[in-house]
């Protein structure tokens, strides 16, 4: 068993929200690790999930970054997959309105600001008529490595809406990924260049898999690096 416990000041409805989320990605047939209970340990909401063993996909790849290219499509085959569930009847929360919140929210000037609420709009009115699951922090460290294969981690941000939104924010996500502290130098370089490469492999595999609208992401890029500035970022993420 794993203990995933949220900082001190996190209601326990935080920790409750992400195990239904992950209930619904288990219920949908996607690898995930089973839900085990919720609880609060002094002033710390948790959730308890069935353990996982295996490194994420970002340490493997940084145990040996050559190999790193199918990684990439693995990332996208899957992702592909999670957006292939129709999330029509699902109580999972609009990714709109969670957007529309973090927009509100974000260091913005109010001039860009309301451009970006209005293309937010534009784009959720043209979306798909179905809504599929998104993840919403989808990357190679929220998927282990497990020696069963691949297992999808991190539901927090799980809501229903349109897929290339999710796709944008994994292509923000990849292309600006901070690297620990301590890494050499030489690794560094490395991996800055990798990245890219990584990204644009991802990007080519999903594209394969699933149509996917460029004009209509890049659109969608530009709104997701809007709301993301309502995180706490590293001044390392460049």
């Amino acid at each position: 068993m794993v203990l995933k416990l949220y900082h001190a000041g996190y209601p326990l409805m935080a920790a409750q929200r992400e195990a239904a989320n992950a209930q619904v990605a288990h219920a949908a047939g996607l690898p995930t690790p089973a839900v085990l209970d919720v609880c609060q340990i002094g002033e710390r909401a948790g959730v308890l999930f069935a353990r996982i063993y295996g490194p994420t996909m970002l340490e493997q790849m940084l145990a040996g970054p050559s190999d790193a290219m199918p990684f990439a499509h693995t990332l996208a085959e899957w992702h592909v997959a999670l957006h292939q569930i129709s999330a029509a009847h699902s109580a999972t929360p609009p990714q709109q309105t969670r957007l529309e919140n973090a927009l509100a929210r974000a260091p913005l000037s109010e001039t860009v600001r309301t451009e970006m609420q209005q293309i937010l709009q534009q784009l959720s009115r043209s979306g798909p008529t179905v809504p599929v699951l998104c993840h919403g922090d989808f990357h190679p460290s929220n998927m282990i490595i497990s020696p069963a294969g691949p297992v999808i981690i991190d539901w927090v941000d799980l809501t229903q809406g349109d897929p290339t939104a999710d796709v944008a924010r994994t292509l923000l996500l990849l292309e600006h990924i901070v690297l620990p502290f301590d890494m050499p130098p030489e690794m560094v370089a490395q991996i800055t260049a990798l990245r890219r490469q990584f990204a644009a492999a991802y990007l080519a595999r999903y594209t394969e898999l699933r149509a996917l609208d460029r004009t209509r992401l890049q659109s969608w890029m530009r709104v997701v690096a809007a709301e993301r500035l309502v995180e706490k970022i590293s001044a390392d993420e460049v």
